[in-house]
C-alpha cells in the first residue's frame, strides 16, 4: 500500500510543461508538414489529375478546436474507377510496429483486386475476372475472410492467409503481385447462389453469440443468412421495399428499407417494433457503437433524423425520434459513417461535414464542423474504422482516387489539463494515506485471536461482576 501511494504520488507530481510543450510542437511540425504536402502537390503537374482528393482537408471555417487532427496516410490514383472498398483485418505480424494491423481491400471495374496496408503499400494485386459493388470482410485476423457478390448473383467467399515472407512457400507468380512485406495466399472457398427473385442491395458480416454470418438484403426487402461457407440459412419475409442498408445496434441488426428503421429478431427471423415515424424514405443509416443507443437515418430529402433506443416500452416503439438535421443542399448525394465522438456526413460536392456526436444524442443540433475532401463533385465511397490503439481510419474513394487519413481525437479541453490531473492525483493520494491510517489504528483482532485468548484463561475462572 505504502508502495503504491508512493507510486500515485510520484505520478501526480510530474511536470505537466514538458509534455504541454512536446504536443504543441508536434502539431506545429505537423502544420508544417501540410504546408510542404500542399506545396509538393500543386507544384507537381503530373499529379493534377489525383489532386481531385485532397491529400490535406481544407476547413471551410477555422474550427479546429472541434476537430480531430487529420492525418493523412496516403493517397492512390489509378487507372481503373473503383466499384468497392473495404477494410480488411491483417495479422499481426512483427513488421506493424504500431500495433495497427489492418489493411483495405479494393475491387475495381476492370475486376483487379488489391489489398493496401494503411501505410499505402500494396500487399496484393490479383485478377477476378469480374467486378462487384458489394463486398463485406471479417475483422478477425484469426479467421481473415471476405465475401463479394458475383455479377450473376452469387456469394463468393474468399479466405485470406498472410505469413513472413521469408518462411512462407507461396510464391508471387501463383498467387498474384505482392510486396516484400509479407505474403498473401487468397483462395476462393465457395459460391453460392443467392435468393433468385430479387437483386442484392447490400452486404454484411454479422457475429452474434458466436455465431458468425454473411447478411445480405435484396430489392425486395427480404433478408438472407448464410453461413460463413457460404450456405444458405433462412430468409425474412419481403417487405417490398429494398433494403437499402444494414448495420449493428449492439447485437442487435437494424435495417432500412423504404420509410422504415426495424430491428430483426435473428432467431424467429420477425420483426421487432419500428422507429418512430422517420416520414420519408430512408438511403442510409448509421450506428453510433460508442453509446449502443443511437441510430441516424439519412433521407432522401438530404435531412439526418436522430433516433435514441434506449427507453423501449413495451408495444412502443423501438426507438423514438429526438431531432433532426436539415441539409444545407438538397442536390447533392451523402453517406453517413461514425467516427469516435462524431456523426460524419460526405456529401458529393465533396464537403465533409462533423456533428458531435454526445450533443446529437441529446437532441441538441449545433453547427457542423465542415470541410473540403475534394475539388470536384463525386460519388462518394466512403468507410471509417475504430483502432483498437486510438482513434479512426477514415477512407474516401472517387472514381480512380482513394484518399485514407488516420484521426486524432482534439486535445485534452484546458478544464482538464494536466495540471488539474496532478492536483487531484496529490489530493487522492493524501485520502488514500489518511485512511490506511485510520484502518491501521482501528484494527480489532479477529475471531480467531479472541478464541485463543479464552482457551489460555486458568480454569474455573469466573467473571467479575
Amino acid at each position: 500500500m505504502v508502495l503504491f501511494l508512493y507510486l500515485l504520488g510520484l505520478a501526480a507530481a510530474l511536470p505537466a510543461e514538458p509534455l504541454d510543450s512536446e504536443i504543441s510542437s508536434t502539431f506545429s511540425n505537423l502544420n508544417k508538414l501540410t504546408k510542404a504536402r500542399k506545396y509538393l502537390l500543386s507544384a507537381n503537374t503530373d499529379k493534377k489529375d489525383s489532386a481531385n482528393l485532397l491529400s490535406i482537408p481544407e476547413l471551410i471555417e477555422p474550427q479546429d478546436y472541434e476537430l480531430g487532427r487529420f492525418i493523412p496516410k496516403f493517397t492512390l490514383h489509378t487507372n481503373q474507377t473503383i466499384s468497392a472498398l473495404e477494410f480488411i483485418a491483417l495479422k499481426p505480424l512483427s513488421i506493424y510496429k504500431n500495433g495497427i494491423s489492418q489493411g483495405i481491400i479494393s475491387i475495381y471495374t476492370d475486376g483487379v483486386l488489391e489489398i493496401h496496408d494503411l501505410a499505402g503499400d500494396l500487399l496484393y494485386r490479383h485478377n477476378l475476372g469480374y467486378s462487384s459493388s458489394l463486398i463485406a470482410a471479417t475483422s478477425n485476423f484469426d479467421d481473415i475472410k471476405f465475401a463479394l457478390v458475383s455479377p450473376d448473383d452469387k456469394l463468393v467467399i474468399f479466405t485470406v492467409k498472410i505469413d513472413k515472407a521469408k518462411n512462407s512457400p507461396f510464391t508471387p507468380i501463383e498467387f498474384g503481385n505482392q510486396t516484400h512485406k509479407m505474403s498473401i495466399e487468397i483462395k476462393k472457398d465457395t459460391e453460392s447462389p443467392l435468393y433468385q427473385s430479387a437483386k442484392p442491395t447490400c452486404i454484411l458480416h454479422y457475429v452474434k453469440s458466436g455465431q458468425k454470418n454473411w447478411v445480405i438484403g435484396d430489392s425486395l426487402g427480404g433478408v438472407s443468412f448464410h453461413h460463413m461457407n457460404g450456405t444458405w440459412l433462412k430468409r425474412t419475409e419481403s417487405l417490398g421495399y429494398p433494403i437499402t442498408s444494414l448495420d449493428r445496434l449492439g447485437p442487435q441488426l437494424v435495417f432500412s428499407a423504404g420509410d422504415s428503421i426495424a430491428v430483426l429478431n435473428t432467431h424467429t427471423m420477425a420483426l421487432s417494433h419500428k422507429c418512430e415515424g422517420p416520414a420519408g424514405i430512408i438511403t442510409d443509416i448509421a450506428i453510433d457503437q460508442m453509446s449502443g443507443a443511437v441510430i441516424y437515418a439519412l433521407l432522401d430529402s438530404k435531412d439526418v433524423l436522430v433516433f435514441e433506443a434506449r427507453h423501449q416500452q413495451k408495444n412502443d416503439y423501438v426507438c423514438k425520434n429526438i431531432g433532426r438535421i436539415h441539409s444545407p443542399s438538397s442536390n447533392e448525394k451523402y453517406r453517413m459513417n461514425m467516427i469516435k465522438d462524431y456523426l460524419t456526413v460526405l456529401g458529393s460536392n465533396g464537403e465533409l461535414s462533423l456533428y458531435d456526436s454526445s450533443l446529437l444524442s441529446k437532441g441538441i443540433h449545433i453547427h457542423p464542423t465542415q470541410m473540403t475532401i475534394s475539388k470536384k463533385n463525386i460519388t462518394p465511397l466512403f468507410r471509417t474504422l475504430k483502432l483498437q490503439t486510438y482513434g479512426s481510419v477514415m477512407i474516401f474513394a472517387k472514381e480512380n482516387d482513394i484518399a485514407v487519413y488516420e484521426i486524432i481525437q482534439p486535445k485534452v479541453p484546458e478544464s482538464w489539463d494536466m495540471g488539474n490531473i496532478r492536483t487531484i492525483g496529490i489530493v487522492l493520494a493524501v485520502l488514500g494515506a489518511i485512511l490506511w491510517q485510520y484502518f491501521k489504528k482501528g484494527k480489532r483482532p479477529t475471531p480467531t485471536a479472541s478464541r485463543k485468548s479464552k482457551k489460555n484463561e486458568p480454569p474455573f475462572a469466573k467473571k467479575r461482576r
